[in-house]
């Protein structure tokens, strides 16, 4: 039996685990347990199952220390003559030696050399878009733009 992380046996074999990594080898299958459920089974090497898990562990826990996005909310316009209804929701993500900041809701995006810069100039894209927007006929806006107005106005007000 290999063993990740810590680990007991009970008398009469029975496992108990404080970790979910437990990886018992038979008959040339890999069983995965949490506690004593069995979570999955899979055939082949043991051994080479084992790398493979360790890899897609190593790879999950990789991804998320490179993603680094995080989520700040927009809370104010000043000094703009413009009232935020509810926060909006700011995606800031690293892209390479930028930043990225994105209103998913109102697919509107830009970037920034810092965090802030991004955000700044994400809120300034915002009311330009919402001016924009605001000012054309509804005829005239296709269905993304009528869209995005339709969420802007949600989300913004001109005071």
């Amino acid at each position: 039996m290999v063993v990740q992380g810590r680990h007991r046996t009970a008398s009469g074999g029975a496992s108990a685990s404080v970790s979910p990594r437990i990886l018992n080898e038979s008959q040339g299958t890999i069983s995965v347990v949490e506690g004593n459920v069995l979570k999955w089974t899979l055939p082949g090497p043991p051994h080479a199952l084992a790398a493979i898990l360790d890899q897609v562990r190593d790879l999950r826990q990789a991804l998320t220390r490179l993603s680094g996005a995080i989520v700040a909310p927009i809370t104010t316009f000043a000094p703009e003559p413009y009232q935020v209804l509810k926060d909006i929701p700011v995606v800031i993500q690293p892209a390479g030696d930028e930043f990225i900041a994105t209103f998913f809701d109102a697919n509107i995006s830009t970037g920034g050399e810092s965090q802030e810069e991004a955000v700044s100039n994400l809120r300034s894209l915002i009311l330009d878009t919402f001016e924009y927007l605001e000012s054309e006929p509804p005829a005239a806006l296709g269905p993304e733009p009528a869209r995005q107005l339709g969420v802007l106005l949600t989300f913004v007000k001109r005071v």
